[in-house]
């Protein structure tokens, strides 16, 4: 809980650092930079590193704030501050034991988005994943890796006005700890927009 709340006081920062740092001019933002927050939905998935065991990706939630600079008429840098669940079941194949593993990161995305309309866009790029918590069954993971650099590609589409929905595919290549490799995820974010 403690983490989750450094997570929400550090975004905040960043988005009140970032507005007031802008012109703004009879309540709109002259440089067309657009904030927002997000809710979304993970589907993890990971590979094992041992013949011996399976995992299996769990479904998790992330919340956050998104900032979308402009680089100029049709590209933006998307940035900000997510909260993300990275959640797996390793199970044992000879004898079927199961157990949970469990990760909080704090992500920091640094993709580029193609702007295809005023109504969305694609995007493309790296971040930086900094592991927040571990929990393999009550204990710490073996090996856990305290930064991961995921790569995401997808979607950003208003439905509304001040509401978007993004789908993206993010996939890190290498280890999550000592028995899990190459996670990746497909996510659904909900976000609302001020401009």
């Amino acid at each position: 809980m403690k983490s989750l709340v450094k997570v929400l006081v550090l975004a905040s920062a960043f988005f009140s650092i970032s507005a007031s740092a802008l012109p703004w001019s009879e309540g709109s933002n002259s440089l067309g930079m657009d904030m927002g927050l997000l809710a979304g939905y993970r589907l993890n998935d990971a590979s094992s590193k041992s013949s011996a065991t399976s995992i299996d990706g769990e479904g998790t939630f992330q919340i956050g704030g998104l900032a979308f600079l402009p680089l100029g008429e049709k590209f933006k840098l998307r940035t900000g501050f997510i909260y993300s669940m990275r959640n797996y079941e390793a199970k044992v194949k000879a004898t079927g034991v199961t157990s949970d593993v469990e990760y909080a990161h704090f992500d920091i995305p640094l993709t580029f988005m193609y702007t295809l309309s005023d109504m969305g866009g694609i995007f493309v790029g790296p971040g930086l994943s900094i592991k927040m918590k571990d929990d393999c069954d009550g204990n710490d993971c073996d090996g856990a890796k305290s930064t991961m650099i995921p790569f995401s590609f997808g979607g950003h589409f208003k439905v509304a006005p001040q509401f978007a929905m993004e789908v993206y595919y993010e996939m890190v290549a290498g280890d999550l700890d000592d028995n899990i490799e190459d996670p990746s995820a497909v996510v659904l974010n909900a976000v609302v927009t001020f401009e």
